[in-house]
């Protein structure tokens, strides 16, 4: 009886396997790799302020691309929220980006799931992508963040929202925001 089980919980595992093996493969869907110069932007958050590169460049900028429909994007807001948000926004070296890639029908499911979690940081939408794929390859997938070290490089690049990420994040958070004091 118990091998049969394992068979069937091997069987039906199958897929996934598959399906993990598969990105483990095709790797990073950034464009950009650590240590390189990010890419200059200017956009207008929700709020109607403009951001820009200039306004930036000095402090440490966590990034986070968003989307309502994505399944991981509430785990990844909430979480981003009370772990750097909260801690860090008082932080004049410290700057946290909400940008979603949402459709304008869906732009008020997003804020929706926003207000719920209760994000204040600056959230910008980016419908037609040309912020987004600055950084990443087009179609990439979504749930994904990265760093901007003071000096406008890249610090850290991540492709999905996991513990061992939120541990890395902390820990170049940590490092970029003591090296600016």
């Amino acid at each position: 009886m118990r091998a049969a089980i394992a068979i069937l919980l091997l069987l039906a595992a199958t897929p996934l396997l598959a399906q993990q093996k598969n990105l483990r493969e095709r790797g990073s869907q950034f464009i950009l790799t650590v240590g390189q110069e990010a890419p200059v932007f200017s956009f207008v958050t929700t709020n109607g302020d403009t951001l820009d590169s200039d306004l930036l460049r000095g402090q440490v900028i966590l990034v986070d691309f968003v989307a309502s429909w994505c399944p991981f994007t509430p785990a990844q807001m909430e979480d981003h929220k009370k772990n750097f948000w909260e801690k860090l926004s008082s932080n004049p070296a410290f700057q946290m980006l909400t940008i979603s890639i949402d459709r304008p029908e869906d732009q008020q499911t997003f804020l929706n799931i926003a207000n719920e979690i209760g994000l204040t940081s600056p959230l910008i939408f980016d419908t037609d992508e040309q912020l987004y794929q600055l950084f990443v390859t087009p179609n990439g997938s979504v749930t994904r963040s990265l760093i901007i070290a003071p000096d406008w490089t890249i610090a850290l690049l991540q492709d999905k929202h996991t513990r061992r990420g939120m541990r890395q994040i902390k820990h170049t958070l940590r490092h970029l925001l003591r090296s600016t004091r």
